[in-house]
């Protein structure tokens, strides 16, 4: 599995142990269920408007956070 840090662009190469994949998978079905379950009844444009939405938030709070490591 690979980890892409978006600060600074940095990747990892990162090797989780049989019962780590099994968790991560878990966690993989939950998020897309979760993730179809928040959006139906949406339409595409909306969903990509809240997908953008979500990205410049999180943009937003990790300048935020290199701010306060300074």
């Amino acid at each position: 599995m690979h980890v892409f840090c978006y600060q600074d662009n940095r990747f990892a190469l990162v090797t989780l142990m049989p019962m780590g994949q099994q968790v991560f998978q878990q966690m993989m079905i939950f998020s897309r269920e979760f993730e179809a379950h928040l959006v139906a009844g949406l339409g595409e444009e909306e969903q990509a408007g809240i997908r953008q939405t979500l990205i410049h938030i999180q943009e937003k709070f990790s300048r935020m956070k290199e701010l306060g490591d300074e």
